[in-house]
């Protein structure tokens, strides 16, 4: 891998190993990981919007990325129902689409929208209200998800990740991986299950 690919890459190596890292131990260090959460999805967005406007300028990428990882870190240290909230709509986010998909007859344009709306505010409410009972799940979703998708973009060569090639690379693991989607997600829910027994 050249060394600009792996600066490319480092958004989506940290997004696997956190993803990784958020199937398997989500609910256990959650306060943590709600921290560790803001701080990669800030790095992420500010180096998405960096590459674009300061096209080539890695140390201008990595400080604004560093920058808004601090901030994003900040950002659910402090507002913690509210980062409960996110992970709700972030597994929703993963799922409904591809639940939307499977329907017998799915929904497109506005009455697709406007499910897939539905779908990820019901889940964002159920773990802001039943965060305990439903978190080691969402955790285990987005950890799943997450990391199949990252493992995607990095063996089709995407390193410079727009939002196009992520949408693609969803549409694609789902297709291709789903299998892999569903042990993942069923192996964290059971770690954490049982890690959770045990404590």
């Amino acid at each position: 891998m050249a060394p600009e690919d792996l600066l490319n890459a480092t958004p989506i190596i940290l997004t696997l190993i956190f993803s990784c890292v958020y199937c398997f131990l989500g609910y256990r260090f959650l306060r943590f990981q709600l921290v560790l959460a803001g701080a990669v999805l800030g790095f992420n967005l500010a180096f998405m919007i960096c590459s674009h406007v300061y096209p080539g300028q890695f140390y201008a990428m990595f400080v604004s990325a560093g920058v808004a990882a601090v901030a994003g870190a900040l950002m659910f240290m402090t507002l913690y129902r509210a980062g409960i909230f996110c992970i709700g709509l972030v597994a929703g986010l993963m799922v409904a689409p591809a639940v939307i998909d499977i329907l017998p007859k799915a929904p497109s344009g506005f009455a697709g929208d406007a499910l897939l709306v539905i779908m990820v505010a019901a889940s964002g409410l159920a773990a802001f209200k039943l965060h305990k009972a439903f978190l080691i799940a969402f955790t285990s979703v987005i950890g799943g998800f997450g990391s199949v998708v990252a493992l995607h973009l990095l063996v089709h060569h995407r390193f410079d990740a727009r939002p196009r090639d992520i949408r693609l690379s969803y549409r694609e693991s789902v297709d291709e991986y789903w299998a892999a989607i569903l042990i993942m997600i069923a192996g964290g829910i059971i770690w954490q299950l049982r890690r959770r027994r045990s404590n």
